[in-house]
């Protein structure tokens, strides 16, 4: 079972995902980002920090944050839909649950 809390604040959306089976806790937790690499026209700059990663596109700026125990891993792979071609960001977290927060900036 997977048992998400959403909170909305401006500019931002904070996600609080837990996971069990068969009524256990779960031993370990992933989450799924896409990242735009790009449009097809231009391309945006994935910058990789610590608890963070930052997708810099055409004057804004998303950022995925996450907690110091949660292992992050940008893919080299790249998908595409009709809208652009994008990297997964793969989150992983030992325990049943996992704290991720989307910001998206303008300008």
């Amino acid at each position: 079972e997977v048992m998400q809390k959403y909170s909305l604040a401006e500019n931002k959306v904070g996600i609080s995902s837990s996971v069990s089976v068969d009524g256990a806790k779960a031993g370990s937790v992933r989450f799924l980002v896409p990242l735009l690499v790009s449009d097809g026209e231009n391309s945006s700059e994935i910058i990789e920090e610590d608890t963070t990663v930052e997708v810099e596109y055409s004057g804004k700026t998303f950022i995925v944050s996450f907690d110091k125990d949660v292992s992050a891993e940008a893919g080299g792979a790249i998908f595409a839909n009709r809208n652009g071609k994008y990297r997964l960001l793969t989150l992983e977290k030992s325990g049943d649950s996992l704290d991720v927060e989307l910001s998206f900036f303008a300008g």
